[in-house]
């Protein structure tokens, strides 16, 4: 299930997309780094730091804009720094 953010993403330069309203992450399997390499530097959205050195997972992370649109983005993150994010009851996202 997806996850929301305690706090805004870091490691993004979100903020020229427009008005963050909401931030969610879910992990995925679908998106593994032979098939699809997330954006370098790998900083794991939930706090910042390198994530990709081992024991890193696949994530989606989905910013939720004030204009409705949504964008989608693989990243790598910290098993801790998403099991710390807020559980929700909504389905994964995943790129399609």
């Amino acid at each position: 299930m997806r996850r929301l953010l305690n706090e805004a993403p870091k490691g993004f330069n979100y903020d020229v997309l427009g008005e963050l309203t909401r931030a969610t992450i879910n992990a995925t399997e679908t998106c593994e780094p032979f098939a699809f390499d997330p954006y370098r530097p790998y900083y794991c959205p939930v706090c910042g730091e390198d994530a990709g050195a081992e024991g890193h997972i696949s994530t989606i992370l989905s910013l939720e804009y004030a204009t409705g649109v949504t964008y989608d983005f693989v990243t790598w993150s910290h098993p801790e720094c998403f099991e710390r994010s807020i559980e929700t009851d909504e389905p994964d996202r995943d790129l399609e």
